[in-house]
């Protein structure tokens, strides 16, 4: 166990622990510290193509916008409190009776609002796109999304961590950023950190 993970309280770590069996991992997934100074240069953690990621990404399959929103999107209770002002496009309602039609009989604006409303259930207020809730899951699901899990987490000065994408969920316990350390997001992503320390 991490020594700054074993620090946490036990509530944290009941929290990290749900976190891992909400995203369909478990322990052999998680490494114990992960230091961006161990090796030389920037340290990604990635699922590209020719990017080499110092974690494995584990690849889990999501078949529904609304675990898709809980594990990486913002909750809607967000805007209902205020807490967020709406910032995303809103295209016009989804005519129900398209729902029957087949994805390459959709016009090329149809599948502009479908990709802006799919944008908007996860990042937005969804109830502001509901209407595309069946076209949405029909020509964009399952999705793919990469996770990655680590106790703790220590960035080194001059040796930043990269985290690149497309879509990834990250599971940290401790965040450690010493002087001069950066993390740089290159991804959509979802970042859950039980305790972030700045040295």
């Amino acid at each position: 166990m991490g020594k700054a993970f074993a620090a946490l309280s036990e509530e944290q770590k009941q929290n990290f622990e749900n976190r891992l069996k909400e995203l369909g991992l478990d322990r052999s997934h998680v490494i114990s510290e992960l230091r961006t100074g161990a090796t030389a240069g920037p340290t990604y953690l990635s699922s590209h193509p020719g990017t080499p990621s110092q974690i494995p990404p584990q690849m889990i399959t999501i078949d529904n916008l609304d675990k898709l929103k809980r594990l990486g999107g913002i909750p809607d209770q967000r805007y209902a409190l205020g807490e967020i002002e709406d910032h995303h496009e809103i295209p016009p309602p989804w005519p129900e009776e398209k729902n029957l039609l087949k994805i390459e009989n959709l016009t090329p604006e149809d599948k502009r609002n479908i990709r802006q409303a799919f944008i908007a259930q996860i990042y937005g207020n969804s109830k502001k796109t509901q209407s595309y809730e069946k076209v949405i899951e029909k020509c964009h699901f399952p999705v793919q999304v990469a996770a990655f899990a680590a106790e703790d987490v220590v960035v080194d000065a001059d040796h930043p961590l990269i985290l690149k994408g497309p879509t990834h969920v990250y599971n940290f316990g401790t965040v450690t950023i010493k002087p001069g350390g950066q993390i740089r997001f290159e991804a959509d992503l979802e970042m859950t950190v039980q305790k972030m320390i700045k040295e």
